[in-house]
């Protein structure tokens, strides 16, 4: 693929360089990234395949079966490796990353470990004999959210806020929980919503609030 070819689809992937395509094949483009050697955009690949899985196109097996070279494929388990490895750094979760990276950390723990402490200290990783650079990382990622009105940061209160939903839904049905958030930004209720969020989810919220529960859930919690 020529490189001018391979920047235009890579606007479609987070990276705006060029006026993007209608359409784009996310696993060629991510093999053709692999292909490049080029540490920039190796650097971008924590973002690539963030954006790819938003397409729901990715398959980590088409990526590493269209790669040659046993070189080209160890370079793309690598990135994969550090991409899983930056997002746990920023508490990032993606569900799409939990069957791969069960199955990969089995073999490759020990590289995985590697990236994670490397940006722990912030210090430059190598992949394949090349060093690619914490910083210019985190800034590529940050930037491009930054222009979505998005920072890491704010992706970290988006998954606090989906963990608040997970966790109410455990607690209270669709219904319930719509009355609580109601009663919660003080929205007005009606005399049925009233009787009912007196009557049932009132005590949900009282035992939910009680601190000795509070102390033992979060004791059980940590046994495990």
């Amino acid at each position: 693929m020529e490189n001018e070819k391979l920047l235009k689809e890579l606007a479609l992937l987070g990276l705006p360089l060029f006026e993007a395509e209608k359409y784009v094949d996310v696993n060629k483009v991510l093999s053709d990234v692999v292909r490049s050697n080029n540490v920039r955009l190796w650097e971008s690949f924590p973002l690539l395949l963030v954006n790819a899985n938003e397409k729901n196109e990715f398959g980590y097996n088409e990526v590493f079966n269209s790669l040659g070279s046993y070189s080209e494929k160890t370079t793309f388990r690598s990135l994969f490796l550090l991409s899983l490895a930056f997002y746990h750094h920023w508490h990032l979760g993606f569900g799409w990353t939990k069957e791969v990276y069960q199955n990969l950390l089995s073999s490759n723990e020990e590289e995985y470990n590697y990236f994670l402490n490397s940006l722990k200290n912030e210090q430059q990783v190598e992949v394949s004999q090349r060093r690619l650079n914490f910083e210019r990382m985190k800034q590529v990622f940050d930037n491009y959210f930054k222009k979505g009105e998005a920072s890491v940061k704010n992706l970290r209160v988006e998954r606090e806020t989906l963990s608040l939903e997970y966790a109410l839904s455990q607690l209270f049905t669709f219904k319930q929980k719509e009355l609580f958030l109601k009663k919660f930004k003080g929205e007005k209720l009606t005399k049925t919503e009233k009787e009912y969020f007196s009557r049932v989810v009132k005590k949900k919220v009282l035992a939910l609030a009680n601190s000795e529960a509070h102390r033992l859930a979060r004791e059980f919690v940590n046994k495990f």
